[in-house]
């Protein structure tokens, strides 16, 4: 199977170590003095990882000669990481963190960084003040709590204007709640905030219609990868993708795309129903595989085949959509389904995007995904296997799936009533490609379940204990 190109990681202690700066290395950071988080302001500098290099040779002998200790990302794969929300939705851009001991610290700190900073660009780290171009920050304070083990807690606020001792441009200042988008967008309410931006539900009055739709925010420069693309190319490369298969499957259909403010903005229609965790919890009604009815497993099964009807349609229009995973289904008051998000898809007739963008949910990601191998339709194969996982043992397949591959059948075989189903499982899941059973294979296997089921042939006597019932 053919590789792409191998990504070198630059690690930034190299530049430390030129400078005499001396630190210790706690997990993906590298740290520079005491960290001071209580009645001080903390700053960040944010950038894009392509300018990393060049961005810490003129601000870290600044940030030396200021006597200050600050937090540094160690890697360009940590890097990546941090502005991709992996680490936690509120790093992202926090690239370098300074922590300054006095107001008059802080405020030298901005003016000496700002004038080496205004060449470069950075994510907006989430929820923070911005100060500069590429400069946020954060009043930082330890509060008291009432815990037995937990005596303090660190607040990170952004405190009052007339508390503020920076001099801000006015395009950088807080403008308060927005409500129109891209003038003929009325924001109605946040369905899911994220390291990208938000995904919020808005009404659209194109012409002179009041529609529900449904817009995803990209955030300027989050999500860059190593070829120099971030969230704006992953919103292009949508927007052509559903062009070109929303008339062939149900998914969210394509309605618009928009700059504004520096931010991007992909409008897709609105899909009313049900995600497919919360359709099949319902389903169960708490209730293991193992002791559900017939009725109830072919109806979860039905589902299943209709996700693989959708997989095959898009295999055949040339698409591989690498992150199939339960939230990509939505569930309508038909039980029909729709997928969605195809950020990650790649064309295996024209091989667009020349390099896939990275990333997959964990658990559901194939083992070539995570090594960059060029996408095949087996990336899908695996993760349906993981789907299929779910949907029996009704937990987060990462929780199951061990590294060990030879464990994965032992696991899921505690949770299911037939070794048929569980052997299918287990061979989507092989890290061999070649191994995994081709989509003809996997439908002919969930007939075949679905019908021993119909005739009585998986029978109650096979059913075993779950083993987190009593």
């Amino acid at each position: 199977m053919e590789a792409n190109k191998e990504i070198v990681y630059r690690v930034y202690s190299t530049l430390l170590d030129r400078l005499g700066l001396d630190y210790v290395e706690e997990g993906p950071w590298l740290i520079h003095g005491t960290p001071m988080l209580n009645n001080n302001w903390v700053l960040y500098i944010s950038v894009k990882i392509a300018q990393v290099a060049e961005i810490l040779k003129r601000i870290m002998p600044e940030i030396k000669n200021l006597n200050v200790s600050f937090r540094l990302i160690k890697d360009d794969e940590q890097a990546y990481e941090l502005n991709t929300g992996q680490f936690d939705f509120h790093d992202v851009g926090k690239f370098l963190t300074v922590y300054c001991s006095t107001e008059d610290v802080a405020k030298e700190v901005v003016k000496t960084i700002e004038s080496l900073t205004q060449d470069y660009l950075g994510a907006e780290v989430p929820y923070s003040l911005r100060v500069g171009k590429n400069i946020y920050a954060h009043w930082a304070t330890l509060r008291g709590v009432q815990d037995a083990e937990v005596k303090e807690v660190l607040s990170l606020e952004v405190p009052n204007a007339s508390k503020i001792p920076f001099s801000i441009s006015r395009k950088y200042r807080h403008k308060g709640s927005k409500k129109w988008y891209g003038w003929f967008y009325l924001k109605d309410k946040i369905l899911r905030p994220g390291p990208k931006g938000e995904v919020f539900l808005a009404y659209s009055l194109k012409s002179l219609q009041f529609k529900e739709v449904v817009i995803k925010e990209g955030r300027h420069c989050v999500f860059e990868d190593f070829n120099g693309r971030d969230i704006k190319d992953r919103f292009s490369w949508q927007k052509k993708v559903l062009v070109e298969v929303g008339n062939y499957i149900p998914t969210a259909k394509y309605v618009d795309y928009f700059e504004e403010n520096g931010n991007y903005y992909l409008v897709i229609e609105n899909l009313k129903g049900q995600l497919l965790p919360k359709k099949v919890e319902e389903l169960k009604s708490g209730e293991s595989w193992v002791n559900l009815s017939p009725a109830i497993k072919k109806k979860i099964l039905n589902f299943y085949k209709q996700i693989l009807g959708i997989v095959a349609k898009l295999h055949e229009l040339g698409y591989v959509h690498r992150d199939i995973q339960d939230h990509n289904f939505i569930v309508d008051k038909n039980d029909n389904l729709s997928i969605i998000d195809f950020e990650l898809s790649y064309n295996t007739k024209s091989g667009e995007p020349e390099e896939p963008f990275l990333l997959g949910t964990l658990g559901y990601v194939a083992p070539e995904q995570i090594n960059l191998e060029r996408p095949t339709e087996q990336v899908d194969m695996y993760s349906l296997g993981a789907l299929l996982a779910f949907l029996i043992v009704g937990e987060h397949p990462s929780t199951m799936i061990s590294k060990e591959y030879e464990e994965v059948y032992e696991k899921i075989n505690k949770y299911s009533d037939s070794n048929q189903l569980t052997g299918l499982i287990n061979n989507l899941l092989n890290p061999d490609p070649t191994v995994r059973p081709n989509m003809l294979a996997l439908e002919h296997e969930i007939n075949k379940y679905i019908e021993d089921l119909q005739i009585g042939k998986i029978k109650s006597e096979h059913i075993k204990v779950h083993p987190y019932e009593n």
